[in-house]
């Protein structure tokens, strides 16, 4: 069954996902990666300053990653990750 939700109610989660937003091809999204949401079958990354909706099949490279800066570029045919530093999360 399908969740509903009522923004009235303070679903986080539902309001994660509503500002979330889509990166156009040749569009990029740099930013120190912070968390990943699997949200009503989409994976939402967040960033320091806003998310985007990315598709599932990238959650396992994204996870790997948290706490680092990354761009991610979307091309006509898929999306391609760039490590922006070389320090370890737990360097930090």
């Amino acid at each position: 069954m399908k969740k509903s939700f009522d923004l009235n109610d303070g679903d986080l989660e539902s309001k994660k996902l509503l500002e979330a937003s889509h990166i156009l091809p040749w569009q990029e999204w740099a930013t120190r990666l912070r968390d990943l949401l699997e949200i009503d079958g989409h994976l939402i990354a967040c960033g320091s300053n806003d998310s985007i909706i990315l598709p599932l099949e990238l959650k396992v490279d994204l996870k790997r990653h948290l706490g680092r800066r990354i761009s991610i570029l979307r091309t006509d045919t898929d999306y391609r990750m760039l490590l922006l530093d070389c320090q370890s999360p737990e360097g930090r």
